[in-house]
């Protein structure tokens, strides 16, 4: 029951809302009430803040009523119980209040001093999703999951737009894996930085990743690995054995023409990275172009495939077809040793 302060001088704060609920303002007596609880610009004093909430809920307001129900929960001013607590959220819910309507949601959801009825607890949920309450969002996209996974994926994608960081790298893994949605490792990529700005550790290892493959974003082998450290840092517990795979050796073209020429998707990639950059190599997209189309059929895999996309995307109509024809004569030089 975090305080919203309608000022910055806590004191001032005080004032008003003390004359606020003189006046039998409702919204003014649960503020107020909750610097009691907290003992925030005032004295804490649980027998003063019950008080208050009680003549606001007499008043109707659903706020007072939820945070009542929230005491019981807790055994917080009143004597625990869950029951009482469920009857007040049940009565807040129905006023239309979004956080009442989530807890009997969750009540429902796990049978918590209520008999379990996911009928109900999709219906609460849904009320609160709607008006925006993200976990309410979260927690449809759980429910959905398994039987419904397109309106999982609606609902998850909603949290996330949202800004809730578990969403977005959900949403990320499903853009990732194209489950519940086509595949886009582009989009992929957008939400687990989302994600990764507010530390995520997860989606900071997924980014790591994705820089270090060049898979929905261009390759940075030197940042993906960087990326992978920071999640390791941040306590994500697969992240070290990922570093452990991941090397930063110097290109060498001899070397990986050689290994591209006996079939070796690795060094294919590497090339058509190499030449797309044009760092140890002179920049050409079509030479470009035409190893990561090699790599793509030697092996079927989407990321070779994504690889070569990204590169004709940024291609002229003409130098596409330069760059196919090149594609074809790699493919007749180095694709028969396969």
């Amino acid at each position: 029951m975090a305080v919203k302060l309608l000022d910055t001088n806590i004191e001032k704060s005080v004032f008003l809302l003390k004359n606020l609920s003189e006046l039998g303002d409702p919204n003014g007596m649960c503020l107020l009430a909750e610097l009691y609880l907290e003992g925030t610009g005032v004295e804490k004093d649980e027998t003063k803040a019950i008080k208050l909430l009680k003549n606001a809920a007499q008043k109707n307001s659903a706020n007072a009523l939820n945070c009542i129900g929230v005491l019981y929960n807790k055994g917080q001013g009143f004597k625990k119980d869950g029951e009482k607590a469920n009857t007040y959220f049940l009565k807040a819910a129905k006023m239309g209040h979004e956080l009442a309507q989530y807890n009997i949601a969750k009540a429902y959801n796990l049978g918590t001093n209520i008999e379990k009825d996911l009928v109900e607890a999709v219906y609460w949920y849904k009320k609160s999703a709607a008006q925006g309450y993200v976990n309410s969002q979260v927690e449809l996209g759980k429910l959905y999951s398994e039987t419904q996974p397109k309106e999982s994926f609606r609902w998850i994608q909603r949290a996330a737009d949202s800004g809730h960081p578990t969403a977005q790298f959900q949403t990320g893994k499903m853009y990732l894996t194209g489950k519940a949605t086509p595949l886009n490792p582009i989009n992929a990529f957008e939400y687990f930085q989302l994600a990764a700005n507010q530390n995520h550790p997860k989606s900071i290892l997924e980014i790591g990743l994705m820089l270090y493959e060049g898979y929905g974003t261009e390759r940075n082998q030197e940042k993906g690995v960087e990326m992978v450290k920071r999640a390791i840092n941040l306590g994500e517990k697969h992240a070290s054995q990922k570093l452990r795979r991941l090397s930063l050796n110097e290109f060498d073209f001899l070397l990986n023409l050689n290994s591209a020429s006996k079939g070796d998707t690795i060094s294919m990639i590497n090339l058509g990275w190499n030449y797309l950059k044009g760092k140890q190599l002179t920049r050409d997209k079509t030479e470009s172009y035409a190893w990561f189309n090699l790599a793509a059929l030697t092996s079927g895999n989407q990321k070779h495939i994504w690889a070569r996309d990204y590169v004709a995307e940024q291609l002229s109509i003409q130098e596409l077809i330069t760059a196919k024809k090149r594609a074809k004569q790699i493919e007749l030089i180095y694709g028969t040793k396969q």
